[in-house]
């Protein structure tokens, strides 16, 4: 399978990646009442139908550590190629009304 990110791919360190380009979403769409319970939608041109694909950014479930914002290249990569994409952010740690993990190592 060949790579359709090849600047994701040459992107070795998180400030790296951080700082690729990225497209705004087609649309951003609600799925709870929190600010953080939402995601971007971006539809593939043409007939379909089309395969989706959901992507999750990592961050150990803390705040700090990364958003949606970080799959958005991979997300303007796979729309390029005829996949849409589920780009969810969600409450982590530190965040109004977040859950708390055992065994994070903040706390337990």
């Amino acid at each position: 399978m060949r790579s359709i990110c090849t600047s994701c791919r040459q992107s070795n360190q998180p400030q790296q990646f951080q700082a690729l380009p990225r497209q705004p979403a087609d649309f951003s769409l609600s799925y709870g009442t929190d600010k953080n319970q939402f995601g971007e939608l971006r539809l593939s041109l043409g007939p379909g139908p089309h395969p989706l694909a959901v992507l999750i950014h990592g961050g150990c479930w803390f705040a700090d550590f990364a958003t949606l914002n970080d799959l958005g290249p991979i997300a303007d990569a796979l729309k390029a190629e005829g996949i849409a994409t589920w780009n969810i952010e969600y409450r982590r740690l530190s965040q109004r009304l977040a859950g708390y993990l055992l065994g994070c190592g903040k706390g337990d």
